[in-house]
């Protein structure tokens, strides 16, 4: 073999890529030390065979007994990047042992390993210290046995915590059953406290569950009782509030409003197990024929769109629209049923706003039809090849891959801190506090550093998705297949363009008062609409792009159909007040 090639395949050999995943079944672990431990240990190992770690995926308080963290979690999307190839070939995943793979069953997770293995992965358990692929395996099978056996001990060890586990739940369940104390541990129902080791109502609360279940049999629904009560400022129960900060919450939601009518713990029943079984146990705080009536009374009409739940997929730009006036999200609802012979018109409502009045200024709804008529008319006239060269005017990924690279020596950097203070520990005489409170401090910086590698590597994929040619065209292409498609597969079809719009749009921001909208295309152009107008759909287009031939920069804008693109430091027309920053 010629030197430059011996050369060339010298460095291919030493360039080796590596992953590295983590996982601990408890949140409450995270409090000891295994994070720190299993990350040490793959830290040396990278160094030690002078590897490249490109990512960390890492399940935290995740449980691979069933498999989750495989569906849900980091390893599904570890899993994921494999199968569509967005991982280096023949790179080495790093797990502390095999328990962290899996859990499951011994086949599962003998399946789930030996997929790795013939996607051409090699796995290291560094408890093992051995490299698993299919060469090593083929030259010593003793191997596989010990993976085997150890995924055994594994499931084992998990079978027997899960068998010990319910068996103290059921035997707490029991003797709740025959003696009615408190369970310790489970605070009951948020309606009643404890009390004396027993379960007692809580006055206030119990009126506002009474109160629910009597507008309910008045005929109001879960969205028109959330709002019932914020309106009247009946404070929601603490541990059930969705909150902004440690000292507010926002309010009742229809969602809890609706359990409560579907519980029959109000009729003093539990079921620990929903297993079918109940047994009185809780106060009863309301009589069942209540209880039936509030069932009998479920409204029928149901006038909002759950997105894409059904078979019609009706808002192709859920999770982009916001209000302007309060930035929560625009959800859908519709004058009338679907079973209605006239047709339904749908518009976008504040979320807040719908919940309670209170929560935000905006008055009125915005008309869903003319945005995505608008919207859908006007994308082959954005210039997509222009944004996309000037928001990159060069290579896009050079600076990120640049910070990317700074940000992960900074961070092994802390890591290398952080073990030296645990040498300094075992050291004699060594100020013990001040190497404890350096070692918080550099933690903390390391957190802060995870996070912006977090934020850096979240930026890189957006960008190099913005920079693909022809997503435009990819766009236009579903619009066409969403317009020729049959009823049966239209949602599929509107899913499709959903997903490629989503690519496209950043943000829709829509003002209910004025009916303006006004939709950012990637980061530099804006679309402004206005739904209050039947047949005109577009007002402005506004640019960060340089002008087109011809285009006169100081020309006022009118409330009309403006065909040219404009620059972004022209004076904003007055119909978009809302939306100065």
């Amino acid at each position: 073999m010629p030197p430059r090639q011996k050369m060339k395949k010298s460095l291919e050999l030493e360039q080796r890529f590596a992953i590295s995943y983590l996982r601990f079944s408890h949140k409450r672990q995270a409090k000891g030390d295994t994070v720190r431990r299993q990350m040490k240990a793959c830290d040396d190992y990278v160094r030690r065979h002078n590897l490249t770690l490109l990512e960390s995926f890492a399940d935290k308080g995740v449980s691979g007994f069933r498999g989750m963290h495989a569906t849900k979690g980091a390893l599904g999307a570890l899993l994921d990047k494999i199968e569509t190839g967005a991982l280096p070939d023949d790179f080495i995943l790093i797990i502390e042992n095999i328990d962290r793979l899996s859990r499951e069953p011994t086949y599962d997770a003998l399946e789930r390993f030996t997929k790795l293995i013939s996607r051409g992965v090699s796995i290291v358990c560094l408890d093992l210290d051995k490299l698993l692929n299919r060469e090593t395996i083929n030259k010593d099978p003793s191997l596989l046995n010990t993976v085997v056996m150890m995924m055994q001990r594994g499931r084992n060890e998990s079978e027997t915590k899960s068998t010990r586990v319910r068996e103290s739940y059921d035997a707490r369940f029991e003797k709740a059953r025959e003696d009615g104390l408190a369970i310790k541990g489970y605070r009951g129902p948020a309606w009643l406290k404890v009390q004396h080791r027993r379960y007692v109502e809580h006055p206030a609360r119990c009126d506002v569950v009474r109160e629910i279940y009597r507008l309910r049999i008045d005929g109001l629904g879960d969205y028109a009782i959330a709002q019932t009560l914020n309106q009247r400022q009946v404070p929601v129960f603490e541990h059930c509030a969705k909150r902004k900060a440690a000292s507010e919450n926002t309010g009742w939601y229809p969602a809890y409003v609706g359990k409560i009518l579907a519980s029959r713990a109000v009729l003093g029943e539990f079921d620990p197990r929903g297993e079918g079984r109940p047994f009185d146990y809780f106060p009863k705080i309301v009589s069942p024929a209540v209880w039936a009536d509030a069932q009998d009374q479920k409204r029928t009409r149901n006038t909002a769109v759950y997105g894409a739940r059904g078979t019609k997929h009706h808002n192709l730009f859920m999770g982009l629209t916001h209000c302007v006036h309060c930035g929560a999200t625009m959800t859908m609802t519709q004058n009338r049923p679907d079973t209605d012979d006239r047709p339904a018109i749908r518009y976008l409502v504040c979320s807040n706003k719908r919940r309670h009045a209170a929560m935000c200024a905006a008055v009125g709804m915005v008309n869903y039809r003319r945005i995505e008529t608008a919207i859908l008319g006007h994308l082959p006239s954005i210039p997509w090849t222009e944004i996309v060269r000037a928001e990159n005017p060069d290579d896009p990924l050079k600076e990120l891959d640049e910070k990317i690279a700074a940000t992960r020596d900074e961070l092994a950097g802390y890591k290398d801190q952080n073990a030296t203070y645990l040498e300094l520990v075992h050291v004699a005489g060594a100020n013990i506090q001040a190497v404890a409170d350096a070692m918080v401090e550099t933690q903390r910086k390391a957190e802060i550093a995870e996070a912006i590698l977090k934020n850096q590597q979240n930026e890189r994929r957006t960008k190099a998705a913005l920079t693909r040619p022809g997503l435009i065209k990819d766009a236009l292409s579903f619009v066409e297949a969403m317009e020729k498609a049959p009823e049966r597969d239209r949602y599929e079809a509107r899913a499709r363009l959903s997903k490629a719009l989503a690519k496209i749009i950043t943000r829709i921001d829509c003002d209910g008062t004025s009916k303006h909208v006004r939709v950012r295309v990637s980061q530099s152009y804006d679309l402004m609409l206005r739904t209050d107008v039947e047949n005109l759909e577009v007002y402005g287009q506004y640019a960060q792009l340089p002008l087109k031939e011809g285009a006169k920069p100081g020309a006022p804008h009118k409330a009309a159909y403006i065909a040219k693109l404009v620059p972004l430091h022209l004076p904003e027309p007055v119909f978009l007040e809302s939306f100065v920053s």
